[in-house]
C-alpha cells in the first residue's frame, strides 16, 4: 500500500515538473516575442519618414543598411529592418511564427499609430500565442 502511494506521489511530481517546464518554455517564447516587437518598434521610431514601407507582413530584403552612415534611402532601411527582423523571428521563435505591422488610421508621414504583431504556434495550444504592441 505504501509503495502504491509513493508511486502515485512520484507520478504527480513528474506531471508537475513537466507542466512547469512547458510553462517556462511558453514564458521564454513570450519574452522573446515581446523583445522582437519592441525591437521593430524602435526601428520604426528611428525611421518614421518611411513608416508606410513597414506596413504589411514583410519579408523585406537585405539592403545592406546595417551600419551608421550608409547611404540608404528610408524605404531601403525599412526593407532591411524587415529582413533582419524576420531572420530574428525565425531564429528565436518556433517554426510557423509570423509578424505583421499595420498602420492605424493615419497617413504615411510618420504621424500615425502603428501596431506591431508577432504570433507563434504554442505547443499543445489550440490557437497561436501572440504579442501586440501599439505605437502612438
Amino acid at each position: 500500500m505504501a509503495l502504491a502511494v509513493g508511486a502515485i506521489a512520484l507520478l504527480g511530481a513528474a506531471v508537475v515538473a513537466v507542466e512547469g517546464l512547458r510553462a517556462g518554455g511558453a514564458a521564454l517564447r513570450a519574452a522573446a516575442a515581446t523583445n522582437l516587437a519592441a525591437d521593430m518598434a524602435g526601428r520604426i521610431r528611428t525611421n518614421r519618414r518611411a513608416i508606410a514601407a513597414y506596413a504589411g507582413e514583410g519579408p523585406g530584403w537585405d539592403a545592406g543598411c546595417s551600419t551608421v552612415g550608409d547611404p540608404c534611402a528610408p524605404a531601403e532601411v525599412a526593407a532591411d529592418d524587415w529582413f533582419q527582423w524576420q531572420a530574428a523571428i525565425e531564429a528565436r521563435l518556433p517554426r510557423g511564427a509570423a509578424a505583421a505591422i499595420q498602420l492605424d488610421d493615419g497617413d504615411a508621414d510618420g504621424a500615425c499609430p502603428c501596431t506591431v504583431e508577432v504570433n507563434w504556434p504554442e505547443p499543445g495550444a489550440a490557437h497561436p500565442a501572440g504579442v501586440r504592441l501599439v505605437l502612438p
